[in-house]
């Protein structure tokens, strides 16, 4: 309910040509940091609880979404560099948008796992892609 909120004004406060020239970095740090540190923390709760793969995958993607509020204004405090700031703010948004595409593809392998019909791997694709270009415009 409230993350679309918070993804809106990390975008309208974000600088679109900024945000471009750093694309490559922000989207390494967000996509493969998000999916490693799901699994460490599916890893986590696979070996210290009994709860099975999807569902421990599903709450590390759900943990795994950061939220940059505290450590951009550490950096406006600092007056650390504005690249420095665009990554962290950049990261976040993508890292969010990450979270919600995987949340979703799990929610989808959790129920076919118990029979249910949720969604279809490729409208979750879809949707990745529609978020992402939302996140961008």
């Amino acid at each position: 309910m409230f993350l679309p909120t918070l993804i809106f004004e990390s975008t309208f406060n974000l600088n679109a040509r900024q945000l471009w020239q750093n694309i490559v970095p922000i989207l390494t740090l967000a996509v493969p940091g998000l999916l490693l540190s799901t699994g460490i923390i599916a890893g986590i709760l696979l070996l210290a609880t009994s709860i099975p793969l999807l569902p421990a995958l599903l709450l590390g993607a759900i943990f795994s979404a950061t939220d940059p509020v505290a450590v951009i204004a550490l950096f406006k405090q600092l007056g650390a560099p504005k690249r420095l700031t665009v990554l962290v703010e950049g990261e976040s948004l993508f890292n969010d948008a990450t979270a919600i595409v995987l949340a979703s593809i799990l929610i989808a392998g959790i129920g076919a796992d118990v029979g249910e019909q949720h969604t279809d791997f490729m409208s979750v694709g879809v949707e990745f892609f529609e978020v992402f270009s939302a996140d961008c415009s």
